[in-house]
């Protein structure tokens, strides 16, 4: 009996000593975790001069509340610790890496994407010498790299070959005006061509090389995609708004083409290098063109909202529907959104309606008025807008549509106005027979007919 309670107070002390041990060491790994000061942004690297050529683009990212860590592609660093990720953004600027191993390889970066537990964004630079690691890695995005042994030239450019474009993606020239507002002339340096798949609805170009650009070898043959067609800067958004920037260039952001000096002479300016990096980095990481809508408000023509949105209407009952629409400045504060294609949709099985939502004044209210249909069921209004550049908007909110109450329909129906006629006139015809009948020579003949 003693043995026994012995053996028994082995185990639960075994139990309890080893449950000590997991809370040490759960507690001591979480005391090794880097502290969130502002934005964690990694940036790995294949060569540590980059920190000192791209010291200037570093400085910009710091002044927009950016922590950044550098660390070696090969070996890489630790990114997450289970299922907490150390980082809210990587800047991989390590086009010439031979192997990207875990915890940074490709399937890695793509987890640290797509993680539900914090809005992770990717910037990439690619450039002439980019091995096959950075190349699998754009792949996965839609984006696909020249050959290697390719470069890009621009041989009718003012500054020889050095290659510019102010050649932005087509949307970004009308409906996203406020993304990037760079005004002077790009300076690529010398980088790779990139093409974007046009069948991937995430993937898009941000900017385009100009008609006069090439893709060549040392040996002089040439690529068979040029001018427009040939990307240099892409773009990637999923649909939970997590963004990827990719340059096929690594010298883009450099300080020599920040502070280079383009155009012909006479008409030389500063390049407009500075201004692109950070408003790309700052879309990249979601400080730019990121819009929230609020939750839907809708009630009955004339009369108020109640703070709550009512479950239920008539058919045939006139609604309206009011929603803010808010657009994040580089700065943190929120701005009306403005835009003139955002829709309403009234949706059973199909859209009944779909009505385009117009701003009220320059407030961020937009409006929306509809007339319930005639057929009764679950009805959602969603508005679900998608545009190059803007982060996704949906939002839906579910009513119901029943019909009138016995003491609710109309007296009259003006459709059911030929049958009222014909009732009365049928009522008059057979008052006007009845008199006619009974004051008329005729009745008194049929009454001595039926005597005789």
């Amino acid at each position: 009996m003693k043995a026994s309670s012995f053996a028994r107070f082995l185990r639960i002390s075994s139990a309890a000593l080893l449950a000590a041990c997991l809370l040490l060491g759960a507690s001591v790994n979480s005391s090794l975790l880097p502290k969130k000061e502002g934005i964690q942004t990694l940036v790995l690297l294949d060569d540590w001069a980059t920190i000192q050529s791209h010291s200037v683009f570093f400085d910009t990212l710091r002044k927009d509340g950016h922590h950044i860590q550098f660390e070696s592609a090969n070996p890489p660093p630790s990114i997450k610790y289970y299922e907490s990720f150390f980082y809210d953004n990587i800047i991989l600027m390590a086009p010439a890496v031979k192997e990207l191993r875990s915890p940074v390889a490709t399937d890695d970066l793509i987890e640290f994407l797509q993680s539900k537990s914090g809005n992770h964004n990717l910037m990439i630079f690619g450039d002439t010498d980019a091995k096959r690691p950075v190349r699998s890695l754009v792949n996965s995005f839609g984006v696909e790299f020249e050959n290697t042994g390719f470069e890009l030239r621009d041989y009718t450019s003012e500054n020889g070959n050095t290659l510019t474009s102010q050649n932005f993606f087509e949307p970004f020239r009308t409906t996203s005006k406020g993304i990037f507002s760079t005004s002077g002339k790009i300076a690529f340096g010398s980088g790779i061509a990139q093409v974007v798949d046009p069948s991937n609805q995430y993937a898009f170009p941000i900017l385009r090389a100009e008609q006069s650009t090439v893709s060549v070898k040392e040996d002089g043959s040439v690529s068979k995609i040029s001018g427009e067609a040939i990307t240099l800067v892409s773009g990637y958004q999923t649909r939970a708004n997590q963004r990827v920037s990719i340059s096929g260039s690594l010298s883009l952001c450099s300080n020599d083409n920040i502070q280079l000096t383009v155009g012909a002479e006479g008409g030389l300016s500063s390049s407009g290098n500075f201004q692109f990096c950070k408003e790309l980095s700052q879309w990249t990481f979601g400080q730019r063109a990121v819009v929230r809508i609020s939750p839907m408000r809708h009630h009955k023509k004339g009369e108020k909202w109640t703070g709550v949105n009512p479950e239920n209407y008539r058919i045939k009952d006139i609604v309206e529907l009011e929603a803010d629409f808010e657009e994040r400045r580089p700065d943190g504060t929120w701005a009306p959104f403005v835009a003139e294609d955002i829709q309403l949709e009234f949706i059973r099985l199909d859209p009944f309606h779909r009505l385009n939502l117009k701003q009220v004044g320059t407030s961020a209210t937009y409006h929306a008025q509809l007339v319930v249909p005639d057929t009764l069921g679950i009805y959602k209004f969603k508005v679900y807008h998608r545009r190059f550049g803007y982060s996704l908007i949906e939002a839906e909110t579910l009513v119901s549509c029943i019909q009138f109450r016995h003491d609710e329909y109309p007296r009259f129906l003006n459709v059911a106005l030929p049958y009222y006629t014909n009732i009365f006139l049928s009522m008059a015809a057979g008052f006007l027979f009845i008199m006619f009948f009974l004051y008329s020579d005729i009745s008194e003949k049929v009454t001595k007919k039926i005597k005789e």
